[in-house]
């Protein structure tokens, strides 16, 4: 395919969890180094701060491996935005072959449960990305978010015994 006439492709998903604990509880979990406390194969590296508490513009990298033969890809990731006030993280990541967004908006339920709507915005640059953001949307969709769902209230249950 000639890159010249390439078209990018954009594929948006979202889900909505419910989270059994207080908004202020949860919000800091979707934060890079919280993550690692309910997903045990998230190992991002920290470039910048790197050993600064979860904030806007904070920068990090992931690598990650890809089926069908095309090695690891290392993505660069950019939190743009950390709002305990709006109960709002956000992402912007970048592979070199694709560019995927992701916002996760929290809001409280009841005084002890927490929704939580995450969206993956993600765009092709290339051909190659083309395959990444379908891969991307299958493997982080293919249960509808209930995974992390689950994998967040285990965490939450286990926090609290």
């Amino acid at each position: 395919m000639n890159e010249r006439s390439f078209r990018p492709k954009r594929i948006v998903k979202s889900a909505t969890i419910e989270l059994s604990e207080r908004i202020d509880i949860v919000l800091p979990l979707f934060g890079a180094r919280e993550e690692q406390k309910w997903e045990p194969d998230w190992k991002p590296e920290f470039l910048y701060p790197v050993d600064q508490p979860d904030e806007k513009d904070n920068v990090f990298k992931t690598e990650h491996s890809v089926e069908h033969g095309h090695g690891a890809i290392v993505s660069h990731w950019v939190m743009t935005e950390f709002s305990r006030e709006l109960g709002k993280v956000s992402y912007a990541i970048f592979s070199g072959h694709d560019i995927t967004t992701i916002s996760i908006l929290c809001e409280a339920t009841t005084d002890s449960t927490t929704s939580a709507e995450v969206e993956y915005v993600m765009t092709s640059l290339d051909s190659h990305g083309d395959m990444l953001i379908e891969h991307k949307a299958e493997r982080i969709f293919f249960r509808n978010l209930d995974d992390w769902e689950e994998a967040i209230n285990q965490y939450l249950k286990q926090r609290n015994e």
